[in-house]
């Protein structure tokens, strides 16, 4: 049974009253970990979480969030959810990544519970989960909420909300899993923010900006940030291991996001990214440095391109206008690629457009794509 797997769990409690910086790594790497952590004490920075950005980036970059910044925005969800100490999580996110690290932090300011689901994903057990324990609250990224509408599962009365973050939710998918029962509401946050921005208080309504959030657009469109819950800023680790401070803000203290939306009635809608950040499983794939990636490896005859897909959120196809070497470079590419970064699917063109500059013509480029994907 799928309640054979919840634990109750604390994450530390002490984490949030000793004045430690704590470090995490993923992959537990003790070289990095210790880098950082000598960076920090030479710094003079404590109290501090270092959590790494979830993705593929060309650099390795972690994040510093102040332990008073995450019990800010824990606070301010709590309120803007209404959540009390009579609530009970189901934390099915890593503690690695901010999404699970934060439902910790909600518990611990105001007392809920939190229960973890041990093991590998499945709809099955969490629906089994929320159900016996009467689980009030949980978050889950789309892949999760596309596995639970597949198996048509429905949730107890007694969940008050099922948080949808990590990337733009499908209609269809949402329109589905409303249709059954499950009390979605959809969030836009980040790492660099300790959490969420904006949540829809009710299923539907849009997002809603959260108490201790100012917000701007700029005339691009991009997002811009400011306020309590701003992380402190990056810390870089270089090729040649050398380690750096690299400050969170732009003109005026505001955070460039590098996410584009409007307001619109008190309510922010998300349009995309500016910097080709994509979200695959809930994980960020940076798609410009993957397109480097790979013509740096196979040549300018290669380049990948994504497509949104119903249950990933997006898919990655290898294109290629190399007739003789295409099968063998998709093959080679995926047998050394994380597992994130694998391509999906090898597409092969007569020829790559480009711009008079070099630059591959990427609205070209999807037009030839969408005439073979639709015939």
């Amino acid at each position: 049974m799928g309640h054979s797997q919840i634990k109750m769990h604390s994450f530390h409690k002490n984490i949030w009253e000793d004045g430690e910086n704590l470090i995490i790594t993923s992959n537990q790497n003790s070289v990095i970990q210790k880098k950082i952590n000598d960076f920090c004490l030479n710094s003079n920075l404590s109290n501090k979480i270092i959590i790494p950005t979830s993705g593929s980036t060309d650099v390795p970059k972690w994040v510093i969030l102040s332990k008073e910044a995450i019990l800010n925005s824990a606070e301010s969800v709590n309120s803007h959810l209404d959540i009390n100490s009579n609530d009970k999580w189901l934390c099915c996110l890593p503690t690695h990544h901010v999404s699970g690290l934060s439902i910790f932090a909600r518990s611990y300011v105001n007392s809920s519970t939190v229960c973890i689901l041990e093991g590998k994903w499945n709809a099955q057990s969490f629906t089994e989960s929320i159900n016996y324990n009467k689980i009030t609250f949980s978050s889950l990224v789309p892949t999760q909420l596309h596995d639970i509408v597949e198996s048509e599962r429905t949730p107890n009365p007694d969940l008050r909300g099922l948080i949808i973050g990590g990337d733009h939710l499908d209609h269809g998918l949402h329109e589905r899993s409303l249709d059954l029962g499950w009390p979605i509401l959809r969030t836009y946050g980040m790492t660099e923010t300790c959490s969420q921005v904006a949540t829809e208080q009710n299923q539907g309504e849009g997002l809603k900006l959260l108490n201790i959030w100012n917000i701007k657009i700029n005339t691009n469109g991009e997002i811009l940030l400011k306020g309590d819950s701003l992380f402190d800023g990056y810390i870089n680790i270089n090729s040649n291991q050398h380690i750096q401070l690299i400050s969170p803000s732009g003109i005026g203290g505001w955070f460039n996001t590098g996410d584009y939306g409007n307001l619109r009635d008190d309510k922010l809608n998300i349009i995309g990214r500016g910097d080709q950040q994509i979200k695959i499983f809930g994980e960020k794939v940076n798609l410009k440095y993957l397109k480097s990636k790979i013509s740096t490896l196979y040549g300018d005859a290669y380049t990948v391109v994504a497509y949104p897909d119903y249950r990933k959120g997006y898919k990655l196809l290898m294109v290629s206008n190399d007739n003789v070497n295409s099968t063998n470079t998709f093959n080679d590419y995926n047998s050394k690629a994380p597992p994130i970064e694998k391509v999906d699917e090898l597409r092969i063109i007569k020829k790559i457009p480009r711009t008079e500059l070099g630059k591959i013509n990427e609205s070209k480029l999807h037009l030839i794509l969408e005439k073979i994907i639709e015939a």
